[in-house]
């Protein structure tokens, strides 16, 4: 499948939170099982409390179809990408860097970095990020936290 150049971000509702939590849970339920065991008690409390409903933004095509959930916070220094997850079918498609280049911009018109982590067993996830340019500036048994700089493009008048 070939992406479309154009994603928006869209705030969730209150009732589309059971969607974003079953979306994590089937992107990210490998990873968080071999690092950690998965509780789901444990796992839906920290959904809910590390990404408040507000910080969530579903990614949508064109057409306005979902295709993904991305959380991040803006800090003084960085825009840290908290979360990106995208639906499996969407996966490998392009859109995934669709979104990298929409955060890319936003941080860049800032004069800020982009911050993230990765479980070091998300292969895919962390090839994903290699390509785009981000270098490892930690790792710990789990993670590798990888960080890009952005250089402010000049306008073309």
């Amino acid at each position: 499948m070939k992406p479309h150049n154009e994603i928006h971000l869209v705030t969730l509702t209150p009732g589309e939170l059971d969607e974003a939590y079953q979306l994590y849970r089937e992107s990210l339920y490998e990873f968080i099982d071999q690092a950690f065991g998965w509780n789901e008690a444990f796992q839906q409390q920290r959904f809910w409390s590390s990404y408040p409903i507000d910080s969530l933004l579903w990614i949508t095509h064109v057409n306005s179809s979902r295709i993904g959930l991305v959380s991040f916070l803006n800090k003084d220094q960085s825009l840290h990408l908290s979360l990106l997850l995208l639906y499996r079918a969407h996966r490998g498609s392009g859109l995934g860097s669709l979104v990298m280049r929409e955060l890319e911009g936003l941080a860049e018109g800032s004069g800020r970095k982009i911050t993230l982590s990765t479980f070091r067993e998300n292969k895919g996830a962390f090839v994903f990020y290699q390509k785009l340019g981000y270098q490892i500036d930690n790792q710990d048994e789990h993670f590798y936290e990888m960080s890009r700089e952005l250089t402010c493009r000049q306008r073309i008048n």
